[in-house]
């Protein structure tokens, strides 16, 4: 008993000071979370099965989807390299699509996909 509660009173200063804080946000200064809409002929080429493997091969999670306006929007969570790879890979997208822009939305880093799917429908 004697070592934890010598523990508690080691730990209680650091907290005050903002350092435990500080170390669990520097965790997440190296992920990034990014929501990116796609414009150009990027539906009915295989965008988004072609963003999912892509996705899933660089180590991302997230989704993608179809978009009533003919723009398809990604939301990429993950390592920052790995997200700033996936976004490079839009600019581009699959063989048959003419991507135009490419808007992204940085957002805060909150650890919510570790897997990558395909959504349909259009609802967040």
């Amino acid at each position: 008993m004697r070592g934890f509660s010598r523990r508690v009173l080691e730990v209680r200063p650091l907290m005050a000071k903002g350092i435990l804080y500080a170390r669990s946000r520097k965790q997440h200064m190296d992920h990034l979370r990014a929501k990116v809409v796609i414009h150009g002929l990027v539906q009915g080429v295989f965008f988004r099965a072609s963003a999912r493997d892509e996705a899933i091969r660089i180590g991302v999670g997230g989704w993608v989807r179809n978009l009533p306006d003919g723009t398809v929007q990604a939301l990429f969570e993950g390592e920052a390299k790995k997200v700033e790879e996936i976004i490079g890979w839009c600019h581009k997208g699959p063989p048959g699509a003419r991507v135009n822009k490419v808007d992204v939305s940085w957002e805060p880093y909150q650890g919510e996909f570790k897997l990558f799917e395909i959504r349909h429908g259009y609802a967040d």
